[in-house]
């Protein structure tokens, strides 16, 4: 038998990375090829996706790490950037007190890419599958003994978040439950040194589960992190949320049933308030506005159509934030308000992303869906364990 000379191995090395370029290209052209089609579909399976299917019915774990990363890094090629910082919406009842709020900020500059061009990531419609986030809730309490939120408070707290992510079959799951007792902490207002203290103590590095630390702070409803913050995988990136807020709680006349978390991890996975907006004075600098008031203008006409809004195409404008309804419609029940006549379609009051009572909140569109998966897959993929 004749020895294999060094050529021979050559040789073969060659033509193994000739089958396995070709397998890929073929991969890569059948793919692209209904592409188009994934992008256009909705959550719903079609022909075209099927037919995928069946084309690579038998398509290893491999090939599919293959697709995931050729859709991520066609998704960061796609990156839009040109969207300024934005503060916390703010608002002031009748007497000019600044009220109860969502104390969610965009601190990243217009060089920071916000979007994509795309809001589609193709890859979660053909290999649908169940998606598990592990949740970390941190309670505070004033003394031993007198904590507001149990573990049945907080099960209810997980389905009603559940519910509402169903869609893009994300599930989120209670790892931990941890609780403190500390009085300052448990009033500590947010980014108070008290409650950076707080967060120093409670939260372990390296983030890879969402931690939501509830307290009795009464500034905010609720914060989070957008996920092109430069703070994401540090001990800010969590969730903060009044106990109030948790469902069948209230704070003053306001009745909450749970629908604080679902809008805060809206925010955690990068949607904007329908009636975001970004405002600057002629000499560049950003001006502030009462939310619920008709100087804000969440319609933006004057703006290019990629900076729009909340940078969802199926989410109607929505001028102003209706936090007390829609008192300046003359609309006392959660319909029909139009603050931005001379765009398509209604206030969507209703939405999980505005200001509105949560008993008018109850669902999030499929361009909201599209692009809170967008940025699963991208900043925030450290939940999808195929990539790990």
């Amino acid at each position: 038998m004749k020895p294999i000379r060094f050529y021979h191995y050559i040789t073969l090395l060659f033509v193994f990375i000739i089958i396995s370029c070709k397998n890929e290209m073929s991969l890569e052209k059948a793919y692209d090829q209904y592409k188009e089609s994934f992008n256009k579909s909705s959550f719903e399976e079609n022909e075209n996706i099927v037919s995928f299917k069946d084309y690579y019915r038998e398509i290893s774990q491999e090939e599919k790490i293959y697709i995931l990363k050729l859709e991520i890094n066609s998704l960061k090629e796609s990156e839009i950037s040109g969207i300024g910082k934005s503060d916390p919406a703010i608002f002031q009842d009748s007497k000019g007190i600044r009220q109860r709020y969502c104390g969610t900020s965009d601190k990243s500059d217009r060089t920071t890419p916000k979007s994509y061009k795309n809001n589609n990531v193709s890859y979660a419609r053909i290999f649908r599958r169940e998606r598990r986030i592990p949740l970390i809730f941190h309670i505070v309490g004033e003394k031993n003994n007198s904590f507001n939120i149990d573990e049945n408070l907080i099960a209810q707290q997980v389905n009603l978040l559940n519910e509402a992510f169903s869609k893009i079959q994300v599930v989120f799951y209670v790892k931990e439950i941890k609780k403190y007792v500390n009085s300052k902490w448990y009033e500590a207002y947010a980014d108070s040194d008290g409650y950076d203290k707080m967060v120093d103590n409670i939260i372990t590095l390296p983030i890879k589960e969402i931690n939501i630390i509830s307290t009795n702070q009464d500034s905010l409803l609720g914060r989070a992190i957008f996920p092109w913050d430069d703070l994401i995988g540090t001990k800010s990136d969590h969730i903060l949320l009044n106990e109030n807020t948790f469902p069948g709680k209230n704070l003053g006349n306001e009745f909450f049933s749970g629908k604080t978390l679902i809008h805060e991890m809206g925010h955690y996975f990068g949607l904007f308030h329908t009636f975001h907006m970004e405002q600057y004075d002629e000499s560049g600098n950003k001006v502030y506005h009462n939310c619920d008031d008709l100087t804000h203008n969440g319609c933006s006409e004057d703006m290019e159509d990629k900076y729009k809004g909340d940078l969802v195409d199926d989410t109607p404008a929505q001028k102003i934030c209706h936090f007390f309804k829609c008192k300046h419609c003359g609309d006392n029940d959660c319909s029909g308000c139009d603050t931005c006549p001379d765009l398509l379609g209604k206030d969507p009051v209703k939405n999980y992303m505005g200001y509105n009572p949560d008993s008018c909140m109850d669902h999030f569109t499929d361009g909201q869906y599209n692009r809170m998966e967008t940025w699963l897959y991208t900043r925030r993929n450290i939940f999808l364990h195929e990539l790990q």
